[in-house]
C-alpha cells in the first residue's frame, strides 16, 4: 500500500472514531419512553443542563433550534435511527447525546419505521466541518443493523459507550 492510501486510510479511520471520542457515559439515556421528538429533546437537553455541558438559560433556545431544524425536515434518516442536530451561538463545544428509546419513537422517518436510537447534537457556529463529520460518522456506524439492534439490547450508557468505542468499520 502506498504512502498516500494509507494517509487516506488512517484519516478514515480518524473519521469513524469521532463519536466513540467524543460521546460522554452520563450523557447517554438508556430505554427512554417519549411519544414525541420534542419531549425527548427536552430530556436529553435536560440532562445536558445536569451534566454542566449547557446552561440552564440556554436550554429553551437550543431546545427552539432542534424542534426548529426537525420541522423544517426529519432527521430520523432510516433503519431505526435520527439524529436531531443543530447549531447555536450558545454553546462554545459541541454536545453529544444519546438516547436508545424503548418500544421505538415515530420521528417521521424517511423510511416510516419508529426511532430507537438518537444521537443528539449542538455544534458551536464556528465548528461546521466537526458537525458534519460527526453527522457522516454516526450515519455510517449506525447503518449496520446488527450494531444497532446491539445498541438497542444494552441496558447501561457504560454498555453502550463501550460498544461504541468497540466499533471498527461494521465488527
Amino acid at each position: 500500500m502506498n504512502l498516500f492510501v494509507k494517509t487516506a486510510v488512517k484519516k478514515l479511520e480518524c473519521n469513524l472514531m469521532v463519536l466513540a471520542d467524543t460521546l460522554k457515559k452520563n450523557n447517554i439515556l438508556v430505554g427512554a419512553n417519549f411519544k414525541e421528538p420534542a419531549a425527548l429533546f427536552g430530556e436529553l437537553l435536560n440532562l445536558a443542563v445536569k451534566n454542566g455541558e449547557i446552561q440552564p438559560d440556554d436550554l429553551k433556545t437550543i431546545r427552539s433550534a432542534l424542534i426548529t431544524r426537525e420541522k423544517s425536515m426529519t432527521t430520523g434518516i432510516g433503519h431505526g435511527l435520527a439524529i436531531p442536530h443543530c447549531v447555536s451561538p450558545k454553546i462554545k463545544k459541541p454536545l453529544i447525546m444519546l438516547a436508545t428509546i424503548s418500544g421505538g419513537m415515530d420521528f417521521t422517518a424517511i423510511d416510516d419505521k419508529p426511532v430507537y436510537v438518537a444521537v443528539l447534537l449542538v455544534f458551536p457556529e464556528d465548528k461546521m466541518s466537526a458537525h458534519v463529520k460527526l453527522l457522516a460518522n454516526i450515519a455510517q456506524m449506525m447503518s449496520k443493523s446488527e450494531f444497532m439492534e446491539k445498541l438497542i439490547s444494552l441496558k447501561s450508557s457504560s454498555g453502550i459507550l463501550k460498544a461504541i468505542k468497540n466499533y471498527k468499520h461494521g465488527e
